[in-house]
């Protein structure tokens, strides 16, 4: 069905990863959708990068990691920055680091580089760390949200989170570079209309 789906001119396919659709990509659809109403924009989820050149299901795909410039038809999109966010009330209860519960994230995918407390820190880490962790990273932040801990996570990720008041910076933080999101598509479909669209707007939006 979603091979059917794809092949017509007014919907687009994307694959990316859980937590950038959950936390950054639906939040921000309907900027689309309104500027676009023609353009039906189907998610998918997966963790693995898809063979874009076998699956014509998909158009596009918004991936994370090191970015290359030799890669044909990519774009880059954002190089995140990571920091330190909790809920209010959170940082009210547990004003020292030392206290409170840190929460990040264990990738999957081996060959992501790690974004942890302890490389965080650096050489400055407290004695005593109490560290959960999780293997995607919007669990990370639906932990923060509510009220687990501090979220060591991508700012860009909980934008939404930020601007609604649901969670703040911790006060003492700092950002760190992360990693890069970037789309690719392929030589058939980089040209077609509505992918150049929707590369339009998430350079825009990013």
């Amino acid at each position: 069905m979603l091979e059917d789906i794809s092949i017509k001119q007014g919907v687009l396919t994307v694959s990316t990863t859980a937590a950038f659709a959950a936390q950054w990509l639906v939040p921000r659809l309907d900027s689309f959708h309104q500027r676009h109403p023609d353009i039906q924009v189907v998610v998918k989820t997966a963790e693995n990068i898809e063979d874009l050149q076998k699956d014509k299901r998909i158009d596009i795909a918004i991936r994370y990691g090191l970015f290359d410039e030799n890669i044909e038809h990519a774009t880059k999109l954002a190089t995140e920055e990571i920091g330190m966010f909790a809920t209010k009330q959170y940082l009210k209860d547990f004003p020292r680091i030392e206290d409170a519960t840190l929460i990040e994230t264990k990738w999957k995918n081996p060959s992501l580089k790690p974004v942890s407390w302890r490389h965080y820190f650096k050489n400055k880490t407290p004695k005593k760390l109490n560290l959960r962790s999780y293997d995607q990273e919007h669990h990370v932040i639906q932990a923060a949200l509510a009220g687990q801990g501090i979220a060591l996570v991508s700012a860009l990720l909980v934008q939404t989170a930020l601007e609604q008041g649901w969670l703040v910076q911790h006060s003492e933080g700092k950002y760190i570079e992360g990693l890069t999101y970037y789309m690719l598509t392929t030589a058939q479909r980089q040209n077609s209309p509505k992918v150049m669209l929707f590369r339009e707007w998430l350079l825009d939006e990013m």
